[in-house]
């Protein structure tokens, strides 16, 4: 009904039976069917009696169905209201983010703010300790000062496309770096997960990698795998298909990051996501350099905030100006994208 659900719960045995006469004295206090039983069986009677008080509380009842010689049904009844389903967490133990009874150290490689804020935000959240640097450069220098310091990091994030060096430059210098610098795991953070680019990442001495937009369980269970008890002692690169997801708002992807972070995080990851959206994609379409960067920038971005389908045409966008794809019509479909979204972010704002 609209209390609740109506529950019933039965005990039956197969003992010596209790008569219709006796029956009613059964839920009366210090009473007994048998007045010997405290000798022959044990007990006081008070159980039944205590029972049906609870129950009564409880704006339950309690009976008895009983035959002598056969065996009794003790029955009861209760109203109980709907449970709220338990909110399922990705299953990280507790030894997954810790090694040797401390936090573990990540160093995020990113050069985009937005990202940078995002992905600190999801490590932080499980309990990882994440140093942010903005290019490849001053990945080696840290991964460097790091060590010499006693406090080496257990892996590295790097991003792919970065001012100054990229990744995979990067990730080729900290390899060939003295021990135990080049030992550190390194995992590649790329949309690009074609057969081809992952044989680059594997020939740079990458370990392994998470799409961009990452899942928040997959980069989880990654850096798990290279970090934990468990951990991998060699590259697990594999091509990654890409998500069918295709709406202006997957709600959720929005609605999970809501509950981690809450709505006052939320709103100001909305506010750089509508800054970085106006001001990108305001170059012409023949600087095909700077509309790759634009892309790239934004594809991680908008797939963590649920945006899926901006984040597969910057995607999309990058692919074409980093090769000879015609912009012309991705372009005219970004333009109503980028109205679509930040008009969302107006509406996620005000409600």
């Amino acid at each position: 009904g609209a209390r609740g659900h109506d529950l019933r719960f039965e005990v039956t045995d197969t003992g010596i039976g209790i008569n219709s006469a006796q029956q009613d004295r059964l839920f009366k206090r210090f009473s007994q069917v048998d007045g010997s039983i405290s000798r022959r069986f044990g007990g006081t009677g008070l159980g039944l009696v205590i029972c049906r008080h609870l129950l009564s509380l409880m704006g339950g009842e309690i009976g008895v169905d009983s035959r002598e010689g056969v065996g009794s049904t003790f029955w009861f009844t209760l109203t109980l209201p709907p449970g709220e389903r338990p909110t399922i967490e990705h299953p990280v133990a507790a030894a997954d983010i810790e090694i040797g009874g401390r936090p573990v150290r990540l160093l995020l490689a990113e050069d985009v703010p937005l990202n940078q804020k995002l992905a600190c935000a999801v490590l932080e959240a499980q309990g990882y300790v994440v140093d942010v640097v903005e290019d490849g450069a001053e990945a080696i220098v840290a991964v460097e000062a790091a060590v010499k310091q006693g406090r080496g990091y257990d892996l590295v994030l790097m991003d792919m496309q970065m001012p100054v060096m990229d990744g995979l430059t990067a990730t080729r210098r900290i390899r060939a770096l003295p021990p135990p610098a080049c030992e550190i795991p390194i995992v590649a953070m790329t949309a690009n997960v074609l057969p081809k680019q992952i044989d680059d990442l594997r020939a740079a001495g990458m370990n392994d990698h998470v799409g961009k937009p990452f899942r928040r369980a997959d980069l989880y269970a990654t850096i798990a795998r290279w970090t934990g008890p468990q951990r991998e002692t060699h590259p697990a690169l594999a091509a990654v298909p890409p998500d069918g997801q295709d709406a202006v708002l997957d709600g959720a992807v929005f609605s999970a990051l809501k509950e981690g972070f809450g709505l006052e995080r939320v709103a100001t990851l909305l506010d750089l996501m509508g800054s970085e959206l106006r001001d990108r994609f305001r170059s012409d379409e023949d600087d095909r350099v700077q509309v790759a960067h634009d892309a790239h920038a934004l594809v991680s971005a908008a797939g963590m905030l649920g945006f899926t389908r901006l984040s597969r045409l910057c995607r999309e966008i990058e692919v074409a100006a980093n090769g000879d794809g015609d912009l012309r019509p991705l372009i005219h479909r970004l333009e109503v994208q980028r109205a679509e979204v930040l008009g969302t972010i107006h509406e996620l704002k005000a409600a």
